[in-house]
């Protein structure tokens, strides 16, 4: 029987060394692939890649983060808001994805005149319906990070500074983001001083159409805003800088 027990020894030794190396589970919970979910309107939306110039700083976001460790999906849908993205059901689209970080950016919509539906008030259902958004992804494991608006590229009647329509809304977000203690990218402050520190022509080419639209970019325009977003969010989360890279400009 000695020989068939030193053959089964032989033949277990064979299967399970290179098993063992092979097989690493410690390895790979290290580097686990985690999930970012971006949410919000047009102005960080995908779109078509060819036939349209237009882009949303979330479509140039996978260009700013590790791929083989970071699978990210754009929910931000053009012309929703805080009511309309939550009431057409697809903040529950998000939480389904099982993000550990949400990137959550409104207000331009909600900025809307109040006889249209998309329209909120930022003090009131504005301000409610981001913190039901923070306090859902909270309650699910994932780490909401809200993102102010952008300002659109318009001009005071000085030429030197810019409109200050969306400033109740990126107040309300910094309200929000302070009471329910989660980050806050204040995107809206840093466009300010980028878009301030350009002359109009400049200012001009980061828009898709800027003869007619400042509110809606390019990828030069997109790519600066993703840069910034990107920048300061592995600034404030540091489990997620890791995961995050710059691009030179």
């Amino acid at each position: 029987m000695r020989p068939v027990s030193r053959l089964v020894a032989l033949i277990l030794v064979s299967l399970l060394a290179p098993r063992g190396a092979v097989a690493a589970p410690a390895d790979t919970n290290v580097a686990a692939t985690i999930r970012i979910a971006l949410v919000g309107d047009s102005t960080v939306a995908d779109y078509l890649k060819t036939g349209d110039i237009h882009r949303g700083w979330g479509q140039l976001f996978p260009e700013f983060v590790d791929t083989n460790h970071v699978t990210v999906q754009n929910f931000a849908v053009n012309g929703r808001s805080t009511k309309t993205f939550k009431k057409e059901g697809r903040w529950e689209k998000v939480l389904a994805f099982k993000p550990n970080y949400v990137f959550i950016q409104f207000g331009h919509n909600d900025s809307h005149a109040k006889d249209k539906p998309e329209s909120t008030d930022a003090k009131t259902d504005y301000t409610s319906n981001l913190v039901g958004f923070v306090e859902s992804a909270k309650a699910q494991g994932a780490v909401p990070i809200l993102v102010t608006p952008m300002h659109r590229g318009k001009w005071t009647d000085d030429g030197h500074h810019l409109t200050q329509e969306l400033l109740p809304y990126a107040e309300a977000m910094r309200a929000v983001a302070n009471d329910e203690r989660v980050p806050l990218v204040d995107l809206y402050a840093m466009s300010e001083k980028a878009f301030e520190a350009m002359t109009d022509d400049q200012l001009a080419t980061i828009f898709a159409i800027p003869a007619s639209d400042r509110t809606h970019f390019n990828e030069k325009g997109a790519h600066l805003l993703a840069d910034m977003v990107v920048q300061e969010a592995g600034r404030l989360v540091p489990s997620l800088k890791a995961y995050l890279k710059s691009l030179p400009p």
